[in-house]
């Protein structure tokens, strides 16, 4: 099978699209959130796709000619799976890293080949921004796609000397327009949630 991999044009209105439907899926799965995105969590992604800075979006094309085509229906436009991801600081360093948050494969193209190129693009592409690291996150429940990341040099932080902490922002949390911090432009989604 012939795949491809690119870097989606994040101004493209279609490949947004194409892009929002493929983490849809993923949020279906098992190893998604076994459920649907809403309505709002799709606009979301799309908005943030098209206004964020860092955000890089490689996708896999494939030849479907292999494949039964009520299989080959489900890849859009022969999209046949995603890698999201964002430039992250890394302080000490000087340097960045590229944080991989989902790397889906829709599921008549799993074990075909699919996530391994897409992964690899990635890793060159890090590499070629001079990136000090990829970083991703994997399900302990997801033996394939660890011992995919595993071939590929990945592997746990040893040892773990910090913990990744979380804490969701609240309306509540929006500061009144005299107690903003500094001189910065308001993001045009902010006001829409007021």
């Amino acid at each position: 099978m012939d795949i491809q991999v690119q870097r989606a044009n994040l101004k493209s209105r279609s490949q947004r699209q194409r892009i929002v439907l493929l983490v849809d899926m993923f949020s279906r799965s098992p190893t998604g959130r076994g459920r649907s995105m809403s309505g709002a969590e799709r606009d979301g992604l799309d908005r943030m796709l098209r206004e964020a800075w860092g955000v890089h979006v490689f996708y896999a094309i494939v030849d479907d000619s292999e494949l039964e085509p009520s299989d080959a229906a489900s890849a859009p436009d022969g999209w046949a799976g995603i890698a999201v991801s964002s430039l992250q600081p890394k302080t000490f360093s000087g340097s960045y890293k590229l944080n991989v948050h989902d790397l889906a494969v829709v599921e008549p193209y799993r074990s075909r080949g699919v996530g391994r190129r897409n992964a690899g693009e990635i890793i060159g592409w890090a590499a070629c921004e001079s990136c000090h690291s990829v970083t991703l996150e994997v399900l302990t429940e997801n033996p394939a796609a660890r011992a995919l990341y595993r071939s590929l040099g990945f592997g746990p932080t040893q040892p773990v000397v910090e913990e990744y902490w979380v804490r969701p922002c609240v309306e509540a949390d929006v500061p009144s327009d005299d107690h903003r911090v500094g001189e910065h432009p308001t993001p045009p989604h902010a006001s829409e949630r007021r």
